[in-house]
């Protein structure tokens, strides 16, 4: 086995890290190092002696480190896929030039149409004499935030593989596999019961967790193939992703919903065919005129089960209208508005109840209830369009979408089963059934996706499932009946929406991407800013709101000597957040935005169930006020 032998060069510190090449394969090792100069790698320097690093075809991997600073980090990366002989002895050969010649900066980049992707770098920096204590300081975070996001790279690619893998590991099939095939068995037994449909419904959900986590995985080199890819900005060496996968969650979810109808109609349909053991009672002749067994069946139930399905197979496609044709803010604003036409009208026809409670302090001006009427309809019209903006909005990092997604559903969730969990039948036990048979399978797809879509990032979710998830949530607000408790669990993205106005309304200029920053020296997000030039500045009136806000520590403001803006961050929430927090890694700002989506839900669940007393006569248990 040949070898190569380096010291290091007496003038700066050396870092050696070099590829091997096997037969058919490429075996790529990158290092991403850091200095107090903040400069990439380091210089090589190589004895006279000339040996080849390519002399069998077995993999042959060596790397010597010698650290002249402390905690220098590196990353090994290694991806395999094959390299023709001509390019393992072009690298060899590029790789013994820039070892002989140290003080020359050498770039390998990737050719056209060549199965080379070979990037390195090599570069002298000072030494160590000539920095100070103060820059030491600042480097050594520096290469320690370097370091930590180094490792979840790293972790994340030994867990999942490489973003370009298409196949499920062993593991992950025989998982997949072992839950499809438990659902299917509980989905099995239910039809020698009652049906038991929330039963069926939480199987199902098993179920499509399982579909979805496998078709994600299958069709992102089609979804590539087809123009749906995006560029992943919050990393280093920005790489391509394939986009548009909530539309892979959407398509399950339609599907998982539509196998689900029989089974919370299982009872009636049982009873209305030959077996249910009343069909002769229901036939006689006085009831031959009413149809057969029409009169039973609940066909109001079964109307808003299928206007929410169309309430969502519109959204699902004016979401994909918006990745394919990226349609402006101004008119994708109404969409959702569209698509809730169906569950209005449902609303209508079923219950047209468009009176709200007012709170006992109000009461002695208005009355107990106070009917708005149309102005209803637009209330909840304004819900259906807000939910699915709102989750657009608040996006831009690895994850954030589809976490904050879920912390939603889990919360309605849990806010349904406490109405179910009381030991007298509730009035409203059918709003939140229903409400859980909808919730319950976009928890299934939405954690499918989540563990493609969390940090390091394999797929996008696009706009297609921002409008898709905040129509599920708007769906079981309004036929469920609780569009008031549903606001409560989405106070941070009504936050959101309202520090984002300055920029929305054109106050401020508000740039495409509005997402942090991503800092390549240290490999943390700040707060992505608006430039002003000293012939483009604020109105004074708008000065001072900025002034106001930066005093309040609601915003970064830089301004000169002259007292003109330089720049200010941009007006969202994760902005605002690293404002608060200063740097951060990309999954820990998800990790902490979602940490304070769930506080602020469970606190308003709180609110909803033991503070109501506080401003109405009864809670949701019938806990009359004294």
């Amino acid at each position: 086995m040949a070898s190569t032998s380096w010291r290091k060069h007496p003038n700066s510190p050396c870092i050696t890290a070099f590829a091997a090449f096997i037969y058919g394969k490429r075996f790529t090792v990158s290092a991403c190092l850091t200095h107090p100069f903040h400069q990439p790698v380091t210089s090589f320097h190589r004895r006279r002696r000339r040996k080849t690093i390519c002399g069998t075809p077995l993999l042959l991997v060596k790397s010597f480190t010698l650290i002249y600073l402390q905690e220098l980090p590196f990353i090994i990366h290694s991806h395999f896929f094959p390299l023709r002989s001509s390019s393992r002895r072009r690298a060899a050969a590029v790789c013994r030039c820039a070892a002989t010649k140290p003080k020359r900066t050498t770039k390998i980049t990737r050719r056209a149409n060549r199965d080379y992707p070979y990037k390195l770098f090599f570069t002298r920096f000072p030494s160590s004499q000539q920095v100070s204590e103060e820059q030491k300081h600042r480097a050594a975070a520096a290469e320690v935030a370097a370091a930590e996001v180094a490792a979840a790279e790293v972790a994340a690619m030994v867990v999942h593989g490489s973003s370009g893998t298409t196949s499920l590991s062993r593991g992950e099939t025989l998982t997949l596999l072992t839950v499809a095939g438990a659902s299917l068995a509980v989905l099995a037994n239910t039809f020698h019961g009652d049906g038991e449909p929330l039963v069926a419904s939480l199987a199902l959900s098993l179920a499509a967790f399982a579909l979805c986590y496998a078709m994600i995985r299958w069709l992102g080199p089609t979804f590539v193939a087809a123009g749906f890819r995006g560029r992943d900005l919050l990393k280093p060496r920005r790489p391509e992703l394939p986009e548009c996968m909530g539309a892979v969650c959407a398509a399950v979810y339609l599907l998982t919903v539509i196998v689900f109808i029989p089974f919370p109609f299982y009872k009636d349909i049982v009873a209305a065919t030959s077996g249910g053991g009343n069909r002769d009672v229901v036939l006689k002749a006085e009831h031959v005129n009413e149809g057969r067994f029409l009169h039973r069946f609940p066909h109001s139930k079964l109307a808003s089960y299928l206007g929410a399905i169309i309430s969502l197979q519109t959204i699902a496609l004016l979401g994909i209208g918006d990745d394919l044709f990226d349609i402006r803010w101004r008119h994708k604003w109404w969409i959702p508005g569209l698509a809730s036409i169906p569950i209005l009208v449902v609303y209508f026809v079923d219950f047209d109840v468009t009176s709200i409670v007012i709170p006992v302090q109000l009461q002695p001006f208005l009355g107990e209830l106070f009917d708005v009427g149309p102005l209803y309809y637009v209330y909840m019209a304004c819900i259906a369009m807000f939910c699915p903006q709102s989750i657009n909005m608040l996006a831009g990092i690895n994850g954030i979408e589809v976490s904050q997604c879920v912390v939603v559903a889990l919360l309605l969730a849990f806010n349904d089963v406490l109405y179910l969990a009381t030991p007298y039948p509730h009035p409203a036990t059918d709003s939140h059934l229903f409400s859980l048979y909808f919730l319950l399978p976009w928890i299934g797809v939405s954690a499918a996706l989540l563990c493609h879509n969390w940090y390091p990032a394999r797929v996008f979710v696009g706009d297609t499932y921002c409008y898709f998830s905040g129509m599920v949530f708007a769906v079981v607000g309004i036929l469920g009946h609780f569009s008031k408790t549903l606001g409560l669990l989405l106070v941070p993205q009504f936050f959101n929406f309202a520090y984002s106005t300055p920029q929305i309304f054109g106050l401020i200029p508000c740039p495409r991407h509005r997402m942090p920053r991503f800092n390549a020296r240290t490999g943390l997000l700040e707060p992505s800013i608006t430039p002003w030039s000293a012939d483009r500045q604020p109105h004074p009136i708008i000065a001072l709101g900025l002034r106001l806000l930066a005093q309040f520590r609601l915003l970064k403001i830089v301004i000169d000597d002259e007292g003109r803006f330089v720049e200010t961050s941009n007006f969202t929430l994760l902005n605002l957040w690293l404002v608060w927090r200063g740097p951060l890694r990309e999954d820990r700002l998800a990790t902490e935005i979602t940490l304070l989506q769930l506080g602020l839900g469970l606190f308003g669940l709180f609110a909803r169930h033991r503070l109501a007393l506080l401003v109405f006569k009864e809670d949701n248990w019938s806990t009359v006020q004294h």
